[in-house]
């Protein structure tokens, strides 16, 4: 897989878990948003309740639930330290079986939204869309203008 940035990881770790009761674009420019208000903190693994909870609430506010999304969030970060040893790259190894059940740790991921990530996660290392048949297996609902987005997103992320 292509090497991503510890940025990189964690805005597709935390879209993912984003990824509920909103518009897709809305979600991809929130968790874009949440990692610009915690920029100040670049280790994002000592990041406490508050401060994320903060950085949900503040207006505009990052999602429809704020203090569960603030909570979920708040909970990857205890489930990289405790399951992965602090290593978010931990949570992208293996093959694409061995990231679904990953991603499956953390509260807030369901099946689907790990094939999903798993979906983005190939166009990334291919640097384009995949074909029908990859989308179909992922059961891959995203527009392709969601999943541009989305990839320009992850570019950009450095």
């Amino acid at each position: 897989m292509k090497k991503l940035s510890v940025k990189q990881m964690y805005y597709i770790l935390w879209v993912t878990i984003m990824n509920q009761s909103q518009n897709a674009l809305t979600v991809m420019h929130n968790a874009e948003e949440l990692l610009n208000r915690l920029e100040k903190n670049q280790f994002y693994g000592e990041m406490g309740y508050e401060q994320i909870n903060h950085c949900f609430n503040t207006l505009p506010k990052l999602h429809r639930f704020p203090n569960k999304m603030a909570r979920n969030i708040y909970n990857s970060i205890i489930t990289i330290k405790c399951v992965f040893d602090g290593d978010v790259s931990k949570v992208f190894s293996g093959d694409e079986k061995n990231i679904i059940m990953n991603l499956l740790k953390f509260d807030g991921i369901s099946y689907h939204k790990a094939s999903l990530c798993t979906y983005i996660l190939k166009c990334i290392e291919n640097r384009e869309l995949c074909s029908g048949e990859i989308r179909k297996k992922c059961n891959c609902n995203i527009t392709d203008e969601i999943l541009f987005k989305e990839l320009t997103i992850i570019e950009n992320l450095l």
